[in-house]
Order: structure tokens, then sequence, then C-alpha cells
């Protein structure tokens, strides 16, 4: 009797949103399997936990420090405008503001987020700044709702992507291989060598990998899975 084959040889085909061209898009980067998405590796991660006052980012543009990337809460001061510069392209802007600073927030081609930026909405923010004019500008930032008491990830991700696939698509296939088959990925290492070095199980070090809740979490799965990958 053949033994049962193991859930990381489920193809990518069968997971949900995959269709013909999902599918050609992950096997033109050789995932095939739901193995295969776990060991796609993050080729960065993004730390947009550790917000910071606009006035800070106003004192560092100012003083040619840095322009990020920076993760800011603000609150939407007024409803969305629209224009259309070419055609084929429109302009969103929107102010914000914490309680330092205001900030110009600019989206190329996003109208449909006139709907989700709404007055007294907060959102954290992620993205460089510019300084234009005495003004602090932010261009086409990664946005996501802000609620009191709803954790948002601190450590996020950043996949390596072909034509057709986007960061929540690959981040939504990869969370699902975990909760598929993380428990069924084989130790190389005995687990007294394991406890005598306080190195996790593979399982948990590929949750850490791609799902860090923090940066201790991450440097330890770092020294069982040694990878090339960076922090913005």
């Amino acid at each position: 009797m053949n033994p049962e084959k193991s859930r990381l040889d489920t193809p990518v085909t069968e997971f949900r949103g995959v269709g013909e061209a999902r599918a050609a898009a992950l096997f033109k980067m050789g995932i095939f399997t739901a193995g295969d998405l776990l060991r796609c590796y993050p080729r960065a991660y993004q730390n947009r936990g550790d917000t910071v006052p606009l006035s800070v980012i106003r004192e560092k543009l100012k003083n040619g420090e840095s322009d990020g990337p920076f993760s800011v809460l603000l609150t939407i001061a007024a409803e969305p405008s629209v224009s259309m510069i070419r055609r084929g392209m429109t302009l969103l802007k929107v102010r914000a503001f914490d309680e330092t600073d205001a900030v110009e927030i600019t989206y190329f081609n996003q109208t449909y987020l006139r709907d989700k930026l709404t007055t007294g909405a907060m959102f954290r923010f992620f993205g460089k700044f510019t300084l234009e004019k005495s003004k602090l500008k932010l261009n086409s930032p990664i946005s996501e709702p802000y609620a009191e008491g709803v954790p948002l990830p601190d450590i996020v991700p950043v996949y390596p992507l072909s034509s057709g696939l986007t960061q929540k698509m690959m981040a939504s296939l990869v969370n699902e291989a975990l909760r598929m088959c993380g428990n069924e990925i084989a130790e190389f290492l005995p687990s007294d060598a394991r406890m005598e070095l306080s190195l996790p199980t593979l399982g948990c070090t590929l949750t850490n990998i791609h799902r860090p809740e923090s940066m201790d979490m991450l440097e330890s799965a770092f020294r069982l899975l040694p990878h090339r990958t960076g922090i913005n």
C-alpha cells in the first residue's frame, strides 16, 4: 500500500483563488505545491509597527537624514478629491493629520480609495515622504484601516513576485499553506540537538519566517534558516 500523500504535495491549483492565470504566474516562479509556497521565503520585511509622529519626519527631511519609508498613524481630515490629469490617469488627493502635523497624500489610478478614506477615519500609512515648499507629502503609501484594540502586524513580509501576483495574494497563499501543512515539515536536526542549541521546530521556524510577531522571533528563525532578506 502506498503511503498517504503529504499535504505538502497539494497542488497550488487547489488553493482558493488560484485560476489558470495565477497558477501560471506561480509556475513561473517554480511554485507548484504547498511545500513550494512554504519555501518561497520573503525577500525583505517592512517594519510597520514602529510608527513615528509627522513632526519627527519633517525634521528628518529638513536635515536631509531620511525620506523613509516611515510608518504613521493618521486621521483623514476631509473627503478625498479626484481629478483626471490625462487620459487613463486619475489623481486622488487627501489630507491627513496626527497631533503634530499634517500631510497631503496622493494616489494614482486608485479612485476606489475615495470610499475608504472617509473623514475622521484612522489609518496606518507606510511609505516615503517628501517636503515641498514646507508641505509634507506622501505618494502612494500602503494604507491599513486602524481601530483601537484591533492589532495590525508589526513586521510584514515582502515576497518575490511575477506578473499577475500581488503581495496580498502571496501572503494569503502562504498563510493557507502554513495552516494546511505547517506541522508536516520534517525536522533535519535531532530533537536533542535542537534543545541544546535552543532552536524551535522547523514548523515554528517557518511560521516565524513568514509571519514574524517580533524582531526577536524573526532573528531566531534566521539562525535555523538563514537567507538573504532585509528590513525596511
